[in-house]
C-alpha cells in the first residue's frame, strides 16, 4: 500500500513538473499567430564613417518602427515583428567580426546597413551560405551587385550609374568643352568614376585637359588645384572626400577661378553648407546624385520622412539615411508577398518580382517590366542634377538614364 502511495506522489509530481515546463516554454508562432524576425545592421558607428552609418543606421530602425506599428504587419496568417541587432564596424575587420555574430551567436539571417562596401564585400566573402540574405544600402561600388551573389539586393544605385548621365549634361546643357578632373584616383572606386567621365565626355568630342591626382590624407592640395587652373578648363570636376572637394571648390574660387565647379559634395553628411568651409566658395557649384529624399524633388513622401527622423532623432537625415529606410520598407512587402518570414529563398524570389512598394519614399525606376530590383539584386533612383544656390543644394533637373541598359553593364562585370 505503501508502495503505491509513492508511486502515485511521485507520478502527481511528475505531472506537476512537466505542466510546470509546459507554461514555461514560448510558444511558437503556430499557436500565437506573431513571431519576431530579427534584422541584422553593420554600420559604422563609431570613426571617420560614422556621420554616414548612424543615419542610415537610425533610419533602418525607423522603417522599423514603421512597419512593426503596433501589432506587426501580416505575412500569411503570422502577425511579424521585426527587432534590430545592430553592431558597429568601423573598419573591414569589424564588418566580418559584426556578421560572424549576427550569424553565430544571434542566429540573424537576413543582415542590412552597409555604408562602408569594403566591409560588405569582406563579410560577404567571409559567409558564403546561400540561406542569408543580404541588404544593402550606401556602398555603391560596382562589385556589390555585380558579382553574381543571388541573395544581395542594393537599395542605391551604383556610382557609375549616376556617372554615365554627366558626360552629357556637362557637354550639352553646360557647353563644356574642356574638362579637368581632380580626384583619388589611386582609388579604384573613383578611379573607374573617373574614367567613365572622361570615356563619355571624349565620345561627345570633348577633352581632358587635366587630370590631377591626391590622396585621401593629404590637406594641403595647392599644387593640384594651381595645375588645374593652369589647363584653362571651361569647367573642373572633383572626385573625392566631401571635406577635400569642398577644400578645392574653396581654392579654386579663391584663385580667381570664375568657370564651373562640380563633384562631390551632396553626399557630405549633412546637405547645407555648414559641412563645409564657406557658403560664399560654394555658390554655383554642381553635383550630380541620385534623387535621394529630396523633399524638393519627391514630395509629402520625403516630407514625413524627413520629419519623422527629425522628431525621433533630433537632427536632419543626410542623403544616405533613406537607403536605409528603403532596405526595410522593400523586405518587409517581400516577405507579404511571398507569405513567408521563414523561407529566405521564397523571401529572396519575391523581391526579384516585387514592384516598387507604395511606402518607399524614394523615387525608384522600375525595371525589367516593372519591378523594383533587376536580375542583378539592384534597384535604381532617379539621377539628378543639383546646384548650390543661396546656401542649399537647389535641384535643377532629372537626367536621362536607362536601368536596363545598366543591368546588362553589371553582368557583364561579373564576366
Amino acid at each position: 500500500m505503501k508502495k503505491s502511495i509513492k508511486l502515485i506522489s511521485l507520478t502527481l509530481a511528475l505531472l506537476m513538473i512537466f505542466a510546470l515546463c509546459a507554461c514555461g516554454q514560448k510558444e511558437s508562432a503556430a499557436d500565437t499567430g506573431k513571431a519576431t524576425v530579427k534584422i541584422g545592421i553593420v554600420e559604422p558607428l563609431s570613426g571617420f564613417a560614422a556621420a554616414y552609418g548612424i543615419p542610415e543606421a537610425n533610419a533602418m530602425k525607423l522603417a522599423i518602427e514603421h512597419v512593426n506599428g503596433e501589432d506587426g504587419f501580416q505575412v500569411g496568417d503570422t502577425m511579424v515583428k521585426f527587432e534590430a541587432v545592430s553592431y558597429d564596424a568601423p573598419d573591414v575587420k569589424e564588418s566580418v567580426n559584426a556578421t560572424n555574430k549576427l550569424v553565430d551567436r544571434d542566429e540573424v539571417q537576413i543582415i542590412g546597413g552597409w555604408c562602408h562596401p569594403s566591409g560588405f564585400l569582406a563579410a560577404r566573402e567571409d559567409n558564403t551560405d546561400e540561406e542569408l540574405l543580404w541588404m544593402v544600402g550606401t556602398a555603391a561600388v560596382m562589385q556589390i551587385t555585380g558579382s553574381g551573389y543571388d541573395n544581395v539586393f542594393r537599395v542605391r544605385p551604383p556610382g557609375l550609374f549616376t556617372i554615365d548621365c554627366v558626360p552629357r549634361y556637362m557637354y550639352e546643357t553646360l557647353g563644356v568643352r574642356n574638362l579637368a578632373l581632380i580626384g583619388i584616383f589611386a582609388d579604384e572606386s573613383y578611379n573607374a568614376s573617373a574614367e567613365a567621365l572622361q570615356e563619355g565626355f571624349e565620345a561627345l568630342g570633348g577633352k581632358i585637359c587635366c587630370k590631377e591626382t591626391f590622396s585621401s590624407s593629404d590637406t594641403d592640395l595647392y599644387t593640384q588645384v594651381t595645375s588645374v587652373l593652369a589647363s584653362e578648363p571651361d569647367a573642373i570636376f572633383v572626385l573625392g572626400t566631401v571635406e577635400q572637394a569642398a577644400f578645392i571648390h574653396k581654392q579654386a574660387k579663391e584663385l580667381g577661378y570664375t568657370g564651373i565647379r562640380s563633384g562631390s559634395l551632396i553626399s557630405t553628411p549633412c546637405r547645407k553648407a555648414d559641412c563645409t568651409p564657406s557658403e560664399i566658395y560654394l555658390e554655383g557649384v554642381y553635383d550630380f546624385r541620385p534623387v535621394e529624399g529630396s523633399i524638393e524633388v519627391l514630395g509629402e513622401k520625403a516630407k514625413a520622412f524627413h520629419d519623422e527622423y527629425v522628431a525621433k532623432f533630433g537632427e536632419e537625415p543626410n542623403p544616405n539615411a533613406i537607403y536605409g529606410y528603403e532596405q526595410i520598407i522593400a523586405l518587409a512587402a517581400a516577405m507579404q508577398q511571398a507569405g513567408t518570414y521563414e523561407d529566405m529563398s521564397a523571401i529572396k524570389d519575391a523581391l526579384r518580382a516585387l514592384p516598387v512598394p507604395e511606402d518607399c519614399v524614394n523615387g525608384y525606376a522600375p525595371v525589367d517590366g516593372g519591378f523594383m530590383f533587376d536580375k542583378c539584386g539592384q534597384a535604381y533612383t532617379y539621377n539628378c542634377a543639383f546646384q548650390f544656390v543661396s546656401g542649399d543644394w537647389k535641384y535643377i533637373e532629372e537626367l536621362p538614364s536607362d536601368p536596363d541598359a545598366f543591368t546588362q553593364k553589371l553582368i557583364d562585370y561579373n564576366g
